[in-house]
């Protein structure tokens, strides 16, 4: 049997490409909230910083409730008819999501429900003016301590039932 001597920099290359390989590093392509892993991104998603306008856009589309603040920290845009919007809600957060619509009369509640583990709500919301609908996510993140809004807003409703429906959240991508 022959044995054949690596140079110290093929070891050091070959140590740097298995760590890279190890689990773990799935959330390299997440959004963050400070050190907080909060969405997964896909291959053709994009996270964006939110501008003035996009910010008003969400205060609008999703009933920015004044005593519920949600202000809006990033969006997840892909390719497909959805985008999502995340954002925190402050204390004191509401029992129930639906509480987070009710200045406006814009969505309607479909479905809302716990989630298991007793850290989020998931609400399936309605547009009544727009052929849109609102997968609502609102739960406290055990790290950092926030409470979190996610709001993926599409005009398909297969697409948002199919994000409501699913197990792990929302497709696995919710990393809360």
């Amino acid at each position: 049997m022959q044995f054949y001597r690596f140079s110290p920099l093929v070891l050091a290359l070959l140590a740097g490409l298995t760590s890279n390989c190890q689990p773990g590093r799935s959330q390299d392509r997440a959004v963050y909230f400070g050190p907080t892993a909060v969405y997964r991104l896909g291959k053709t998603d994009q996270e964006v910083t939110p501008d003035a306008a996009a910010t008003t856009f969400y205060e609008q589309r999703f009933n920015f409730h004044p005593r519920f603040n949600q202000p809006l920290h990033r969006l997840v845009r892909g390719t497909g008819t959805e985008t999502v919007y995340l954002g925190l809600v402050m204390s004191p957060v509401p029992a129930r999501l639906a509480a987070l619509t009710a200045p406006d009369s814009v969505w309607q509640l479909v479905v809302e429900r716990a989630e298991p583990h007793g850290n989020g709500r998931l609400a399936l919301l309605k547009n009544v003016r727009r052929g849109e609908y609102d997968v609502r996510y609102v739960g406290k993140a055990a790290k950092s301590g926030n409470t979190h809004v996610i709001n993926l807003l599409t005009a398909d409703s297969a697409v948002a039932r199919s994000y409501y429906v699913s197990k792990p959240l929302f497709k696995g991508n919710l990393l809360l």
